[in-house]
């Protein structure tokens, strides 16, 4: 369709110089047949009508067609970006929450890993308890609030990951109403903050509900996945959110 547009305005294009030239000339063309003349004369309007008609047509089928490309483009690249793009995800690994040591302390090592294809700066890590009674549930908008704890950074390569042991104090008092008299739940709740390649920042929400286990399943995990809504989750942050906004996000 472009093609025979452009082969018509070029046609065109050669009848309106053909036609400029000869009405500058005082004197017709010696091999110009006179019934050509006279069509000219009769229809040099309508002629120069359809012609900028058709330059008309053919701008607008130029711009829809620099349009589209330009939204494929922009598609095409935002796909390769979320194709491409570094995933970090917390974990944990077994048995998941640790004994408490004898400065009344339990840790729990976070597994921190990149799923992606390509690198990820990590900026921020938090992890902290919330004891929650059990007619009650998260709150819905979780509480990020750092108490204690320094500011871990890393650099993960594509499938790499580290461990990062997570320290925090419970009061007896409540750790016994989780694992005595049962009225009360513990939650595991944090996020790992991070740059992708492309200097996108991104936050992945990490949440987990512990539960005591007996003496022959102490091997096994006693942190299990949060299914509320909110807690566990993989998004871009706003700005302002996070540690790492005072410096750019430059690409790698």
């Amino acid at each position: 369709m472009v093609r025979w547009i452009i082969a018509i305005i070029l046609v065109l294009a050669l009848l309106a110089g053909w036609l400029a030239a000869w009405q500058s000339s005082a004197i017709p063309g010696p091999y110009t047949p006179p019934a050509v003349l006279d069509f000219i004369d009769k229809h040099a309007g309508a002629m120069i009508a359809l012609f900028t008609l058709v330059l008309a047509l053919s701008t607008i089928s130029l711009w829809r067609s620099t349009r589209e490309v330009a939204i494929a483009a922009k598609t095409t690249a935002q796909h390769t970006r979320a194709v491409e793009r570094a995933y970090v995800k917390l974990s944990h690994v077994p048995p998941g929450l640790g004994a408490e040591n004898e400065e009344g302390q339990f840790s729990v090592q976070v597994s921190v890993k990149n799923f992606g294809t390509t690198p990820a700066k990590v900026t921020d890590i938090l992890v902290k308890p919330v004891v929650v009674p059990n007619n009650q549930s998260l709150p819905k908008r979780p509480d990020y609030s750092r108490i204690w704890g320094q500011i871990p950074h890393a650099f993960l390569v594509a499938q790499e990951e580290f461990l990062h042991e997570v320290r925090f104090k419970i009061s007896p008092d409540q750790m016994a109403l989780v694992n005595n008299a049962f009225t009360h739940t513990l939650y595991l709740i944090g996020y790992v903050d991070y740059i992708d390649q492309f200097g996108h920042r991104h936050r992945s929400g990490y949440a987990r509900m512990y539960k005591p286990l007996t003496e022959l399943l102490r091997h096994q995990s006693n942190l299990f996945y949060v299914v509320q809504e909110g807690y566990n989750y993989d998004r871009p942050r706003q700005r302002g959110e996070g540690e790492d906004w005072l410096r750019e996000a430059s690409a790698f």
